[in-house]
């Protein structure tokens, strides 16, 4: 699969060093951050890629891909890190039937009492407070992970 090389820093003032990044073509920011956590042991959530867009550092989604050189941030140094980093698209696959298990255990879940009655609840709550709909699939999605705590 083809690759482009970038050039990668540790997002700081001042000159830092450089180390080259052989992005696989439809590898992302996740894939990235996966990479440097996994050769530096620097824990994988405080880290994050920024890059210049439209004369202005932007932080990276996870799901984006950098389409320039970029900066790391919480990272001290990339001293420890190789000249070269190869990074690739990690995929995640499973066969058809633990997709269809995995669907039913969430249907389970969905179905219980308490978790319909929370979203009786929050469905009355944006019906009779006029809050904003786009903030319903988030409030939905914080009932779910309440089931799954």
């Amino acid at each position: 699969m083809p690759s482009k090389s970038l050039e990668m820093q540790v997002l700081k003032r001042g000159r830092q060093r450089k180390r080259q990044v052989d992005l696989a073509e439809d590898a992302t920011v996740q894939d990235i951050l996966a990479k440097l956590a996994q050769l530096s042991g620097a824990p994988r959530s405080g880290l994050f890629v920024a890059e210049h867009r439209n004369a202005a550092k932007v932080r990276l989604f996870a799901g984006e891909a950098p389409v320039g050189n970029f900066e790391v941030g919480g990272l001290e140094s990339v001293e420890e890190l190789p000249e070269v980093i190869h990074v690739q698209r990690q995929k995640v696959s499973m066969q058809e039937s633990e997709a269809l298990e995995l669907l039913d255990e969430l249907l389970a879940l969905y179905n219980q009492a308490d978790i319909q009655q929370k979203v009786k609840e929050l469905q009355q709550l944006f019906l009779t407070e006029n809050r904003d709909r786009r903030h319903y699939g988030l409030r939905v999605a914080s009932t779910g992970s309440y089931a799954c705590s």
